[in-house]
């Protein structure tokens, strides 16, 4: 009698060990598998994102590309951009087989995830440089004058377009030109200028970038280039002497030279248009008139 006994409490042991390793496999599959979906959805958006808003067919490929990078097929991924180019969604699914579940009659379970993002006009930027461009119509590809020289249109007496970012002098306009403001700069906020031509200080930032991308161009260059400077865009309050100005949006350019020498000393760009990461910028998801010029951020909203 004992030794049936014991024999029964084996093989309800055996038994429970069997139910209990088929369901953590089961349950293990299916975090595993989850978060691989989850994780490729993310990396979809995030580089699909950076083709928005003007090419929606670009981001969906994109998109496409990365999920298969990490690890899924691609035919798994339903990719929905926005008909404004405002925003891109990935959406994931795969079906895995049961082990546990077969006992009761589920062969399957259908696992999903997704992500998306949103873009909007950058509101709040770090790293700008200390030309303030005013606001005007941009058109993509353009040659702008970031920094006016003497004489030149849009100058007011004695401001030609120099920021005085975190400090008055030279040296720190000289700085902030080759490496950019450190601190954020946020849409309405009002700035100082930095009166004078300060054609020296200018002409070596400019050359510091320059010559550390020297076979860039604005048709072909990598998004890191120090040739790529984002600057606010702004209004001026005032119009003589060290005045202030208001950052009615931001804007990025190709840095392409210094011209003229002494007070005639200006500097050109072209203007871009391109998505900067949610690090250096914070978007203006309200729409509000004036201050899209072309510059975007990003945020994750699944």
């Amino acid at each position: 009698m004992e030794k049936g006994s014991l024999t029964l409490v084996v093989m309800f042991l055996v038994a429970g060990l069997t139910f209990s390793a088929a369901l953590v496999v089961d349950l293990g599959l299916f975090y595993y598998t989850r978060t691989q979906l989850a994780r490729a959805a993310d990396a979809a958006v995030l580089a699909g994102v950076q083709h928005l808003p003007g090419d929606g067919l670009a981001a969906s490929v994109v998109a496409q590309e990365y999920v298969e990078r990490n690890g899924c097929p691609k035919e798994l991924a339903q990719v929905t951009v926005a008909s404004d180019g405002m925003s891109i969604k990935v959406a994931l699914e795969k079906e895995i087989p049961y082990s546990f579940g077969r006992l009761f009659g589920q062969q399957a379970k259908l696992v999903t995830a997704q992500s998306a993002a949103v873009i909007g006009s950058v509101k709040a930027l770090a790293g700008a440089v200390p030309f303030g461009v005013e606001q005007h119509n941009f058109e993509y590809g353009k040659q702008y004058i970031l920094k006016r020289g003497a004489g030149q249109a849009g100058s007011y007496k004695g401001n030609f377009g120099a920021l005085a970012l975190g400090g008055k002098g030279a040296a720190v306009y000289r700085d902030n030109m080759m490496h950019g403001y450190p601190d954020v700069l946020e849409l309405g906020a009002i700035v100082p200028t930095e009166p004078g031509n300060v054609s020296g200080p200018t002409s070596q930032g400019v050359a510091y970038r320059i010559n550390q991308d020297p076979l860039a161009t604005w048709e072909n260059y990598r998004l890191d280039s120090p040739r790529i400077i984002k600057v606010p865009v702004i209004k001026y309050l005032e119009q003589q002497g060290r005045t202030s100005a208001q950052v009615v949006g931001f804007a990025a350019f190709f840095l392409e030279g210094v011209g003229g020498s002494g007070h005639n000393n200006y500097v050109v760009g072209r203007f871009l248009k391109m998505m900067v990461s949610n690090d250096s910028g914070s978007i203006d998801e309200s729409g509000s008139s004036g201050t899209d010029f072309g510059l975007y951020s990003y945020k994750l909203v699944i």
